[in-house]
């Protein structure tokens, strides 16, 4: 037998083996469950995320959910309809790049962004500045080498109409040299100015404070631990006198001569 008819046996085998898989896999009593069942056992799979703080959130790891696509075409499928699984970007190590296929699978759906990596990617960027109006939580974690002038300028300066809650928290290493903010304005407008529904703001080890008015932010924790800061104790006062409805306000780690530093 020739190569090339070889190779159409080997064609029609597998194409014989699919077919096969796929009528065995309708048989199957899960393959029975409407979809609308089936899609609530998906939502059970994604683990949650860690998060610094005491903020409420939705963040789910959803690359636990892409083992489920590869099952069958069935679940694929299902996968594939429900957006809000999808609603959680998340990118937890340099592997976790594959953004823009995630926020195509979300749709229209509300986003969460979750970073935990020494550094964002350039990938983030770039959906933070096309898509940062559909964000509703915000986490970004680690971020060890990520630079201060970048979190002013890229990561927090995109407008965020929708922004419900924010927690960044920079996890330096004893010893390790940090990204100073020297020469940057120690308050900084975050989001563009725009974060109109804003209720909770949790910044660990941020060298910046925002200069926005926060019309909807109900509570704010600020927390150092070994990143220097310029900003001033008028600089704070600024900060909560801009945030009307605030309730709850946490800080800690503030050096000793705050109040000795004069801004105002």
């Amino acid at each position: 037998m020739s190569v090339q008819n070889l190779q159409v046996v080997d064609e029609l085998t597998r194409a014989s083996q699919t077919l096969v898989r796929g009528v065995l896999d309708a048989k199957c009593f899960i393959s029975r469950l409407p979809p609308k069942l089936l899609g609530q056992v998906f939502y059970l799979v994604p683990g949650r995320l860690p998060i610094d703080g005491t903020s409420c959130s939705r963040a789910r790891r959803t690359y636990d959910l892409v083992p489920l696509t590869h099952v069958c075409r069935c679940w694929r499928d299902i996968a594939f309809s429900i957006s809000s699984l999808w609603q959680t970007i998340c990118e937890t190590s340099r592997a976790h790049t594959a953004w823009h296929v995630l926020r195509a699978r979300a749709r229209q759906t509300p986003l969460i962004i979750y970073v935990d990596r020494p550094q964002a990617s350039l990938a983030l960027s770039d959906i933070l500045a096309s898509d940062g109006h559909a964000v509703t939580e915000l986490h970004l974690r680690g971020l060890q080498e990520e630079p201060a002038a970048r979190l002013a300028s890229d990561l927090l300066a995109f407008p965020a109409p929708h922004l419900r809650h924010a927690t960044v928290s920079i996890r330096r290493k004893p010893g390790a040299p940090s990204h100073s903010a020297a020469g940057l304005e120690p308050l900084v407008e975050f989001w563009s100015g725009t974060a109109p529904n804003l209720k909770t703001l949790e910044l660990h080890d941020v060298p910046l404070l925002p200069s926005n008015y926060f019309g909807s932010l109900a509570r704010l924790q600020l927390s150092f631990d070994l990143v220097p800061f310029e900003w001033t104790l008028c600089d704070l006062l600024r900060v909560i006198q801009r945030s009307p409805v605030l309730e709850y306000v946490s800080l800690r780690g503030l050096p000793s001569d705050l109040h000795l530093r004069h801004s105002c």
